[in-house]
């Protein structure tokens, strides 16, 4: 019997002179007990994180922003960065846009940006700075700038 360098093959002769290689079977049992041990940490260090990860994104809300705090948002950076020319109940005139009603909208011009879409009536305040809006839903506000 010859012995492979590898350990694990038997390489044995027969009667004939040919050569048979076989392994040894009670090498190949199975996992040994460091090898389970191994995998049951591993499973128990990324189960839980797995989960905690799993259960922050089913829980996580994104805020919702609707249509006029977006147009508040814009309507101050709007005039804070240019400034008011000129103030009329319908219309405001910045040094470089006009913002106007048409079509149930406040657009911006020029360019004929919509800033506010469903809105029923809007009132610019010029004395006290507010510009007053109420949307078709029924909702108001005023915006002071």
């Amino acid at each position: 019997m010859y012995r492979n360098l590898l350990g694990n093959l038997n390489i044995n002769t027969d009667s004939n002179h040919t050569f048979r290689i076989t392994e040894n079977q009670h090498l190949n049992k199975g996992f040994t007990l460091i090898e389970l041990l191994l995998g049951l940490f591993f499973i128990s260090v990324l189960l839980p994180i797995i989960i905690s990860i799993l259960l922050i994104m089913v829980n996580y809300e994104l805020p919702i922003v609707t249509q006029i705090e977006v147009f508040e948002l814009q309507y101050r950076q709007l005039l804070i960065r240019e400034g008011v020319g000129s103030c009329e109940p319908n219309l405001i005139k910045t040094h470089k846009h006009e913002i106007y009603f048409d079509k149930n909208r406040i657009v911006k011009s020029p360019g004929y940006e919509i800033l506010l879409f469903d809105v029923s009536t809007i009132h610019f305040n010029c004395s006290d700075n507010i510009l007053e809006v109420r949307l078709t839903n029924g909702y108001q506000s005023s915006i002071a700038w």
